[in-house]
């Protein structure tokens, strides 16, 4: 039986890790195990019961409220809470929660050996790894009272074929789906807002997914490794909501410079990570975010320009973009996340005075050229008389300390 082998394998596994933690000399007490005797029923909430049929193979929850929590580590004794049903003889297929019951507890049947899974619309809770590791559940129906698919509720599911979400769902948590290597249909419903980091990622046989209008949110690597996000495409910008959620590089060798289309109002999380292949980015007013680590490692980038309406760069958003110069910041950014910016001795940022942009280069050591002010990088400009440039120069080891030259001409009369 499953649970039994898991069940085994956790004693053993919580049995070494104990001995290893003892202080060097710790005598060791041994005592032999005690094994609880079989049971078919018993509470699982303060107003909840549960029952299990040998001959049906199925666990009931009866009653009212929610259901207890429990600890992926249901064999080790520190763990929170020891889950009841671990202990029937036999397994168990199907889990029927009756309706009254409002909410279901974490890990409450983690790895399970179950095919069918009926959930009333009463539930509106569906608490952290709720049926993660379920990997003969084949189909689930959630209903749209459960505001929340809590993280990891599906995890591993991996042979979850078919999923459908009641209409009135909100959010799906980090990895809610992560690994449902045999997931080919998600019905999503229009209610649904935020999408977690992860959430379908490595769902690999997922060739179609319908998002909803109403998504205005999408974490990283939601749909990372699915067939979906996988397919050939003459577009490579992904773009979902508004939302920039990934380049996709062509195979070629062709570096290409990126203009995003106006409309485009949040750059996710690992947008162009990691793309070579891309040497500059212009992004429109539309976008009012970028978030952290969208850059990350854009080797190739040379450079950037952002438009005003942008108010907030997230950390690490340019971060290793080695090959970066020159990046130009509206006076609308008011926040830039902790090494947002490549910096080293070449990069220049281009902003206005008085400008947060101007206060990040300054506390970063980074070349500040002012857009309303002269260019300390600019051609001279030339007049009869001669050449006229003003020199705008900074010190290499204090940021915050600059002097600006007098207007200086360099005459065109013979000296």
């Amino acid at each position: 039986m499953k649970h039994t082998h898991k069940r085994i394998m956790s004693i053993f596994a919580a049995a070494a890790l104990s001995v290893c933690s003892l202080p060097q000399g710790t005598p060791l007490l041994l005592r032999p195990a005690v094994i609880a005797s079989a049971a078919d029923s018993g509470t699982c909430g303060e107003n909840l019961t549960w029952t299990y049929s040998k001959s049906t193979k199925a666990l009931t929850i009866s009653g009212a409220g929610n259901m207890d929590d429990y600890n992926q580590c249901i064999w080790i004794a520190s763990s929170n809470k020891h889950r009841p049903w671990d202990d029937v003889d036999g397994d168990i297929t199907k889990v029927v929660i009756e309706n009254g019951v409002n909410g279901i507890g974490s890990y409450a049947f983690y790895s399970q050996s179950v095919t069918e899974i009926s959930i009333p619309d009463s539930v509106t809770t569906l608490s952290k790894s709720a049926f993660c590791g379920c990997d003969e559940l084949t189909e689930i129906t959630l209903p749209g009272g459960i505001s929340e698919i809590s993280d990891y509720a599906f995890n591993e599911c991996k042979a979850l074929k078919k999923v459908t979400i009641g209409e009135g769902t909100a959010a799906l948590g980090d990895y809610a789906f992560w690994n449902c290597e045999e997931l080919t249909e998600i019905s999503l419903p229009d209610s649904l807002q935020s999408i977690g980091r992860a959430a379908f990622s490595n769902c690999t046989a997922l060739a179609e997914i319908n998002i909803p209008e109403s998504v205005c949110q999408i974490g990283s690597s939601a749909f990372y490794n699915t067939a979906w996000l996988n397919a050939p495409s003459d577009e490579p910008l992904i773009i979902i909501n508004g939302i920039l959620y990934r380049y996709r590089e062509p195979m070629d060798n062709v570096v290409r410079n990126i203009e995003v289309p106006d409309g485009v109002t949040f750059v996710t999380n690992g947008a162009f990570r990691g793309v070579g292949k891309i040497g500059s980015v212009t992004l429109p007013a539309s976008v009012t975010e970028i978030d952290e680590n969208a850059f990350y490692n854009c080797y190739g980038l040379n450079k950037v320009t952002i438009s005003e309406g942008t108010t907030k760069i997230g950390e690490s958003a340019f971060e290793a973009c080695s090959q970066l110069k020159e990046i130009t910041i509206p006076k609308s950014v008011t926040e830039i996340g902790e090494d947002a910016i490549y910096a080293d001795a070449s990069m220049k940022i281009y902003g206005y005075t008085g400008s947060y942009a101007e206060t990040y280069a300054n506390e970063n050591g980074i070349w500040f050229i002012a857009l309303d002010g002269d260019d300390p990088f600019a051609e001279p400009t030339v007049s009869p008389s001669g050449f006229v440039w003003q020199i705008t120069a900074r010190d290499p080891d204090d940021a915050t300390a600059s002097t600006t030259s007098p207007t200086v001409i360099f005459s065109n009369e013979a000296v």
